[in-house]
């Protein structure tokens, strides 16, 4: 599989892992100094990002990665898209699409996401 392949396969990956609130395997995908961005907070580091999307306490019916977009440099990778998620909340189903950025990295070998940066409304 060549690297944009594994890119697209890792972003869709991490999706299901925060759909599924899956600690482990998000963790597995995040390089050792990830961190998440978001303009006007504080930056997350990966175990906070992971913890926080682990006591999220809404229905994430699913989370899906659309319109990805992959920019390839040498052992790091640009890519963008829109999140798509279904979120059920106070019985109420809420349909959120969301652009992302995210910069992925080769660590030892192996594709990690590095920074993601959230430009949700919210």
């Amino acid at each position: 599989m060549d690297d944009q392949a594994q890119i697209e396969t890792l972003a869709h990956a991490i999706a299901a892992a925060i759909q599924a609130k899956d600690a482990r395997a998000l963790s597995s995908y995040l390089s050792p100094d990830f961190v998440l961005r978001r303009p006007g907070a504080n930056p997350l580091g990966a175990t906070e990002f992971v913890a926080a999307v682990c006591a999220l306490s809404v229905e994430l019916v699913f989370v899906r990665i659309e319109e990805l977009a992959i920019d390839l440099t040498g052992d790091a990778a640009l890519a963008t898209g829109i999140q798509h998620s279904l979120v059920r909340v106070d019985g109420q189903t809420l349909d959120s699409r969301q652009p992302f950025i995210d910069w992925f990295v080769k660590h030892e070998g192996r594709w990690q996401l590095h920074v993601a940066l959230d430009l949700s409304d919210d």
